[in-house]
């Protein structure tokens, strides 16, 4: 089989897994907004799912949305003038939740603006909460809380929770996965 025929087959089994996976609750949704962002941050999101796919599965939506500009404001902020607990780095993390996972008790927090220092956090954190199944995981890391599904509120085009992105997110690399 040559290349071309290659690609256009698995563009063809992508399309219909997407159609019968998403058929009926698609119809008053607009998904293709949802595609472009996973299509514009497909290199962020194969590394990570090819490092841990629980830790994709945990933090995949917000990778959707983290940019570089991001980066250069949250770099900024974490030079000590934000006192607020905000959200930073590729995973999103807050510092209380690097204080809660992380060993040393005064860590640097611009370490952790860096994806690979945020997936070495997760390994403690996935390691700690083991006792729970992984859309509990998915809520405490998003929410700090387990038992409620939030909505994703960054994703205009398309009202899921965390852990539907999620589940959606990890469908669609595993596809782009088989199909390579």
């Amino acid at each position: 089989m040559n290349s071309c025929s290659k690609v256009s087959k698995q563009k063809l089994m992508l399309f219909l897994f997407f159609v019968i996976h998403w058929s009926g609750q698609a119809q008053t949704q607009n998904i293709e907004c949802l595609d472009k962002l996973i299509q514009e941050k497909i290199d962020v999101m194969s590394y990570v799912y090819e490092e841990d796919t629980l830790i994709f599965a945990i933090v995949a939506p917000e990778l959707l949305f983290y940019s570089q500009g991001q980066y250069e404001l949250e770099k900024f902020l974490l030079s000590d003038i934000m006192p607020y607990d905000f959200s930073f780095g590729p995973f999103q993390m807050k510092k209380a939740f690097i204080l809660t996972y992380d060993d040393n008790s005064d860590p640097n927090f611009k370490a952790f603006l860096e994806i690979e220092n945020q997936i070495n956090l997760m390994h403690v954190y996935i390691e700690k909460t083991s006792h729970h199944s992984t859309r509990e995981k998915i809520q405490l890391y998003n929410s700090g809380k387990i038992g409620t599904d939030y909505r994703f509120k960054s994703l205009k085009c398309y009202e899921m929770t965390y852990f539907e992105i999620s589940k959606y997110l990890m469908t669609h690399m595993k596809a782009l996965r088989m199909y390579r």
